[in-house]
C-alpha cells in the first residue's frame, strides 16, 4: 500500500510539471531565452542535437529490448490472459463492436490504401506513467479495470496490429519508456561526477521490441499485455524515440512507410527537467518531428488516447495528422474510418 501511495504521489508531480512545461512553452514569447531555434536544412537534430540545444549526459546504461525480456514468463502469462478477456468484449459503447470485428471493419478499411503499393508500418507507443490512471494493477492479485489508459493503449496497438496482419502488412510494434524513475544510474553517475550543470537527458533509456518486423503478429501479440504492469510504465522521453523507431523503419524494404505514435500526452522525464530547462524535452520533439516530416522519409501520424474531449491534445500540439480517442468513442465505425485515413496517401503531411 505504501509503494502503491508513493508513486500515486510521483504521479501527481509529474503531472504538475507536465502541466507547467506546456504552460510555459504557450506563455513564451519570441527572442526569448527559451524560444525555439530556427530550421535549417543544412542543420540535422538527428545528426548535431547540440546545435539544438539538445545532449544526452550519457547512453551506457540505455537499452533496446525484446518484450519477452522485461516481465518473468509467469507474470507475461498473467498480462496476456488479463488482455486477451478485455480484447473479447465489447466497448462499453453501444456504437462500438469488439476487437476481433472491429479488426476486420479496419482492414476492408484499410485495404484500398495499403493494397497497391508495398507498405511498411511502424506502431511506436508510449509506456509512460502517466497511463497508470484507473485500473492499473499495483500487485498480481489486484485486477485491472478495462477503462485504463495503458489498457486502451494496448488494443488500440492490437486493433491496428490484426487489421495490418490479415492484409499481410509489412509491420513492427515498439514501445518506449525508461528502465527507472527518477533518473536511473544516469542520475547516479551525474551526482558522483559532481553535479555539473545542464546535462541534458539524464534517465535510462529503455526501448521495447514488442513485435519486429520480421516477427510472427500472432506469437507476438499479446506481449502488448506488459504494459498492464504498472512496473514496466515510467518516463518517456518521446524525441529520442521517434529517432530510434524512424531509423528501424527506414530499412524495411518499402515504397511507403509510415510510423503511428501512440501516446497520452507530452515528452516528461522528471530528472531531465529539474536538472536542465523545462523546456528541454519539449523542444528536442519538436525538432525532431519537424525533420522526421521535412525529410519525407515516413508519413507521421499520431494517435492520442485517453483524450479529453473538453480541450485540445496536448498529442497534436507535435503531430499534424492526430487521431483522438475517447474511452466512450472506441472503435466505433467512425473512429475505425478516422483509423484508416491516417493511412491514406492523400493525407497530407504536417
Amino acid at each position: 500500500m505504501r509503494t502503491a501511495i508513493a508513486v500515486i504521489v510521483g504521479l501527481l508531480a509529474l503531472g504538475v510539471i507536465a502541466r507547467a512545461v506546456i504552460a510555459q512553452r504557450r506563455a513564451e514569447q519570441p527572442g526569448s531565452e527559451q524560444a525555439r531555434v530556427p530550421w535549417h536544412q543544412d542543420r540535422s537534430v538527428i545528426v548535431s542535437p547540440a546545435e539544438f540545444g539538445y545532449r544526452v549526459f550519457t547512453t551506457d546504461h540505455d537499452e533496446v529490448v525484446e518484450a519477452e525480456r522485461v516481465l518473468p514468463e509467469m507474470r507475461r502469462a498473467q498480462l496476456a490472459q488479463i488482455i486477451e478477456r478485455r480484447l473479447a468484449k465489447s466497448s462499453p459503447s453501444s456504437a462500438s463492436v469488439d476487437l476481433q470485428s472491429a479488426a476486420v471493419e479496419l482492414a476492408d478499411l484499410l485495404r484500398s490504401a495499403v493494397s497497391n503499393r508495398r507498405t511498411s508500418v511502424a506502431i511506436l507507443v508510449d509506456n509512460s506513467g502517466s497511463l497508470r490512471t484507473r485500473g492499473i494493477a499495483w500487485n498480481d492479485q489486484e485486477p485491472l479495470a478495462s477503462d485504463s489508459a495503458a489498457m486502451q493503449s494496448a488494443t488500440t496497438a492490437i486493433l491496428i496490429g490484426d487489421a495490418l496482419d490479415l492484409l499481410g502488412v509489412d509491420f513492427q510494434v515498439l514501445g518506449f519508456t525508461t528502465r527507472e524513475w527518477q533518473g536511473g544510474q544516469s542520475r547516479r553517475d551525474w551526482l558522483a561526477k559532481g553535479s555539473p550543470p545542464h546535462p541534458g537527458r539524464l534517465n535510462d533509456l529503455r526501448h521495447i521490441i514488442y513485435k519486429a518486423a520480421d516477427a510472427s503478429w500472432p506469437i507476438k501479440r499479446l506481449n502488448l499485455g506488459i504494459m498492464l504492469d504498472a512496473q514496466v510504465l515510467k518516463e518517456n522521453i518521446d524525441g529520442e524515440a521517434l529517432i530510434w523507431a524512424h531509423g528501424r523503419l527506414i530499412t524495411r524494404p518499402a515504397s511507403r512507410r509510415i510510423l503511428i505514435v501512440i501516446s497520452d500526452g507530452a515528452s516528461v522525464d522528471d530528472s531531465t527537467i529539474l536538472a536542465n530547462s523545462t523546456m528541454l524535452l519539449y523542444r528536442h520533439l519538436e525538432h525532431v518531428v519537424e525533420e522526421l516530416t521535412r525529410r519525407g522519409q515516413v508519413h507521421l501520424r499520431a494517435i492520442a488516447i485517453a483524450h479529453d474531449p473538453s480541450r485540445k491534445s496536448d498529442v497534436e500540439e507535435f503531430y499534424g495528422n492526430t487521431l483522438a480517442i475517447t474511452q466512450e468513442t472506441a472503435w466505433s465505425s467512425e473512429v475505425l474510418t478516422s483509423i484508416a485515413q491516417l493511412f491514406s496517401p492523400l493525407q497530407s503531411q504536417q
